[in-house]
């Protein structure tokens, strides 16, 4: 009889392997769940980082069977959107996961019902679950509580795993600047830093030639009291470079340097500013002016972009304005054709037949460096349209901040409204990321942007008890109104899944390591007081903490809990609906 192997997993084999992927995966990212979790060692190519960062550890697993590999590439592409989304929680929803999984395979009731119809009642059921959790948030309230940035602390304390140094540089921000857009950089040094920006900071500028440079030990350019251009397009020799030659006549007598932004510029401009820069630097040892290139290519940069020029009090130089300079000199040229017998009567009109003082702007101080550049102080500002623009600026954002409330993410569109209203406002936090080696400073920098994005989620729609209780709660509360057997059901198996997961990070503090089994266990005279302080804790809806001994409560973003169980259920309405594995390699392609 004719036989051939086939390229496609059957329904109970696919099962097998995915038990099997969720079970290691999942044990492995439990002993590493809280503060106490068991730290990992990394290593790629000889470079070592130890971290008890479950994202860190997820990432760099693998099997060396390709069916396991797809499983869990689906799992860390799942989970992924929770670090995206709020920083935080994205190895609980695979242990989280894991114990619905158990859940759903252990209760008969769900014997007989078809996939779908178990997945169309899980959204249903996490919906319900997801409104209670939002309406029951605590807000944080910069304004009327005096306490409000101690809560800060406590939500990026928990998000890096009692990372003091990073959660004490996140709330010392936030006090100053009560501004939860933070930037963060990688350092050239092995220290974290952070520092305060004062001013408005235009991002991926750079100077065009590093002769402008008068810090050498920070390789920047600092300016004082600057005129400024701003072009919006590129910069040509035959019409826009006359533009800087105006405003150079203006800037010079009074002393003061000129600094040229512009997206593009020729090659014969680039020629001409290096040829002067180059004179001007052999003469006097500096220029008369600095030019720069700023990025416009999405319309969120083009908007900063505008609303620095109101702040300046300068219009933009735009491709209409230099066209309409070509034109002027066009209709020079054909009346000098036409009446080349009285040319004299004709004089090449100069840009005094535009005003060039409405596009000049000025500020106190100007610091540019390689990547960014950033303007302080602002006495040309045009107060009645810098009023429009920050009306218009926290409108957006509010629209935004319901938008994302109603889909339940952070989105982009709220992060870059978020950042609009940061910089017109001229106060941001920056943030440093050093470490010993170049996998440390990765693995670090992933740390601050889980802490940053934790700390704005739980800015922006509070904040509840950690340790998953929130979801405990939410599915025990609704359940005690549910008429319905099989969602009761369910809601049964998430309240258990998210308390046993609870308990995985409780279980973390108090397991030992046996010497002569080489396992780590928890002692039995321990489990019974787990059990009881994990119950305790869920009864008075406060984490206490897990940290130290100081009875500390832990909260975390109400949007972790909500990412955390949209992922879940993500990971698990994707493999109880899926009952055929089809593997296409290069050979059967």
């Amino acid at each position: 009889m004719y036989t051939s192997n086939i390229n496609i997993i059957n329904e109970a084999d696919f099962k097998e392997v995915v038990n099997y992927v969720f079970d290691k995966v999942a044990t492995v990212l439990s002993r590493s769940l809280g503060p106490y979790g068991s730290t990992t060692i990394i290593e790629k190519f000889g470079d070592i980082h130890i971290t008890k960062d479950g994202w860190q550890i997820l990432k760099k697993l693998c099997f060396d069977d390709q069916k396991a590999s797809t499983i869990l590439n689906l799992l860390v592409k799942i989970s992924s959107q929770v670090v995206v989304n709020v920083g935080d929680g994205s190895t609980s929803s695979i242990v989280a996961a894991n114990h619905i999984f158990t859940g759903l395979n252990n209760e008969t009731k769900l014997k007989y019902m078809r996939p779908k119809e178990i997945v169309d009642r899980l959204d249903e059921v996490v919906k319900n679950i997801v409104e209670y959790i939002q309406s029951n948030a605590t807000m944080i309230d910069s304004e009327n509580d005096e306490n409000w940035s101690q809560n800060i602390n406590k939500v990026a304390l928990v998000s890096t795993n009692d990372n003091k140094m990073i959660a004490d540089i996140i709330e010392d921000i936030y006090k100053k600047t009560k501004n939860p857009t933070i930037e963060f950089v990688t350092s050239k040094d092995n220290e974290t830093t952070h520092s305060i920006v004062r001013g408005y900071k235009l991002k991926n500028s750079a100077m065009l030639d590093r002769v402008y440079i008068n810090d050498e030990l920070t390789n920047k350019c600092t300016v004082k009291k600057p005129m400024v251009l701003l072009f919006t397009s590129t910069v040509d020799i035959q019409t826009g470079f006359e533009f800087i030659q105006r405003a150079l006549e203006i800037s010079r007598p009074s002393g003061r340097r000129l600094i040229v932004l512009a997206p593009y510029y020729d090659r014969f401009v680039l020629n001409q500013i290096k040829t002067e820069t180059n004179q001007e630097f052999k003469m006097t040892g500096t220029s008369s002016y600095v030019v720069a290139t700023s990025n416009l290519m999405n319309n969120f940069a083009k908007n900063t972009y505008k609303d620095l020029s109101i702040l300046l009090g300068c219009e933009l130089i735009t491709e209409e304005d230099i066209s309409m300079r070509e034109q002027m000199k066009m209709k020079y040229n054909q009346e000098m054709g036409m009446f080349r017998e009285n040319s004299e009567k004709y004089e090449m009109p100069r840009l005094e037949n535009i005003d060039i003082l409405k596009f000049i702007g000025e500020c106190e101080s100007f610091v540019i460096d390689e990547h960014d550049s950033v303007f302080e102080g602002f006495p040309k500002k045009n107060e009645g349209m810098y009023q429009v623009c920050l009306k218009d600026a926290m409108a957006k954002y509010t629209e935004e901040k319901d938008r994302s409330k109603k889909a339940t993410i952070l989105t982009t569109e709220l992060y870059q409204a978020s950042q609009r209203l940061s910089k017109l406002r001229c106060l941001m936090g920056t943030i440093n990321v050093g470490g010993a080696s170049n996998l440390e400073k990765v693995a670090n920098m992933d740390l601050v942007e889980d802490a940053v994005k934790a700390s704005e989620s739980a800015f922006y729609n509070g904040y509840n008890t950690g340790g998953s209780i929130a979801v405990v709660n939410a599915a025990k509360t609704l359940a005690t109104t549910e008429t319905d057997p099989i969602n009761l059901v369910l809601y049964d198996i998430i309240s258990e899944a998210f308390r046993n997961t609870l308990k995985d990070v409780v279980n973390n503090k108090y397991k030992i390591f046996d010497i002569e089994t080489k396992t780590t266990i928890v002692p039995d005279n321990k489990k019974e007081y787990i059990d009881n302080l994990c119950d305790k804790m869920i009864a008075d809806n406060r984490c206490i903490s897990i940290i130290d001994n100081d009875d500390k409560e832990i909260i975390n973003s109400s949007m972790t809990d909500i990412e955390i169980l949209k992922a879940t259920v993500s990971i698990i309405s994707l493999l109880i609906s899926s009952n055929q594995y089809v593997t296409i390699s290069t050979q059967n392609s």
